[in-house]
């Protein structure tokens, strides 16, 4: 579970560093946590219960099977951010290029800022997510509630769920078949007809004679949220 208290993944292999980088973190609001022994650090049921990961990826401090599992991570921007550690401070140039960020091993303050960015990020990326607006639509994720220019809008939770993989993805357009898969998922198997269906009353319940209509029916394709 999760805590008020950002969580940081300390891997590497030095415990008496870890420990005083622990220390440090702790004293400066976050909850440190090591991988039990014999568990892989980047385990996807590790790495889902933190927040933070702090990789000691110095050549003589760290296994190169972690290494390149976290810049696989990184790379893909699964799992949480991750702070790599060097020797020296890397340049503004090599952090840059790295694509993630990186700091000096022993620059505590420089460990401490850039976890703190890294979560400040992850706070907006969150808040961004719960919030979606195209044009005159607006969505609340966690209210579970839409308005199209200051109206409220009332939608099935399939209607919602269709609307919110638009409002995620506008000006594209999607088969039926992408749409059916995104929003039915595994749940049961759904035919071009259902989506037409559903589309069709999503812009029922967005549209009025003087609005918009920002579904687009692109002939042969498929759909999409636009106002061009």
């Amino acid at each position: 579970m999760k805590t008020e208290k950002p969580i940081v993944l300390l891997v590497g292999d030095d415990p008496s560093y870890l420990g005083m980088l622990g220390y440090v973190l702790e004293a400066e609001g976050f909850s440190t946590l090591l991988p039990p022994s014999g568990t892989d650090p980047a385990s996807p049921e590790l790495v889902s219960e933190v927040d933070l990961v702090v990789l000691d990826a110095r050549p003589q401090a760290a296994g190169e099977g972690h290494l390149k599992q976290f810049e696989r991570r990184s790379v893909s921007g699964d799992g949480p951010p991750v702070i790599y550690l060097t020797d020296q401070a890397p340049s503004p140039y090599e952090a840059a290029a790295a694509g993630y960020a990186t700091a000096e091993a022993f620059d505590y303050q420089s460990i401490v800022e850039s976890l703190r960015r890294a979560h400040d990020g992850q706070a907006q990326d969150r808040a961004s997510e719960e919030h979606l607006t195209y044009a005159d639509v607006a969505m609340d994720v966690s209210e579970h509630r839409v308005w199209r220019a200051g109206r409220e809008v009332r939608l099935t939770p399939t209607e919602f769920r269709l609307l919110r993989y638009f409002l995620e993805h506008p000006d594209k357009v999607f088969s039926r078949k992408e749409l059916a898969d995104a929003v039915w998922q595994a749940k049961r198997r759904s035919s071009g007809r259902t989506v037409d269906v559903h589309v069709a009353r999503l812009r029922k319940a967005l549209g009025s004679e003087t609005e918009q209509d920002l579904i687009r029916t692109v002939w042969t394709v498929g759909y999409a949220l636009t106002d061009k």
